[in-house]
């Protein structure tokens, strides 16, 4: 359970550890986790807002945290990988978006 500010709305976040990175370069952090995401309420900007108040801000998110964006990651590495919706005749809707080149790309530079 997250609040933002005493008179802010809660918002809750489920994490799972996907895998860790070491980098070699002499940079921080020095260890970088590829997590999957789940927000259980649906707040702006939740997910770059909880990860940055427990000081893990995402790579590359220039609002929440980062500083400037590393070679190999030139955007904000935050995906939506899977969207469960009610289409408008009310049956569930599951839509799924594999990880774009540019991210499998920085991924494949942390050796995945």
């Amino acid at each position: 359970l997250f609040r933002s500010s005493e008179d802010g709305l809660e918002a809750q976040t489920a994490f799972d550890v996907l895998a860790t990175f070491s980098l070699s370069e002499a940079t921080a952090p020095n260890v970088l986790t590829f997590l999957r995401v789940q927000p259980l309420t649906g707040r702006t900007h939740q997910i770059r807002l909880h990860l940055a108040s427990t000081g893990h801000h995402l790579v590359g998110d220039l609002d929440y945290g980062a500083s400037s964006r590393p070679s190999w990651c030139q955007r904000l590495f935050l995906h939506c990988h899977r969207l469960r919706l009610r289409a408008l005749d009310g049956k569930p809707l599951l839509l799924e978006a594999a990880l774009p080149e540019e991210l499998r790309s920085a991924l494949n530079h942390l050796q995945w």
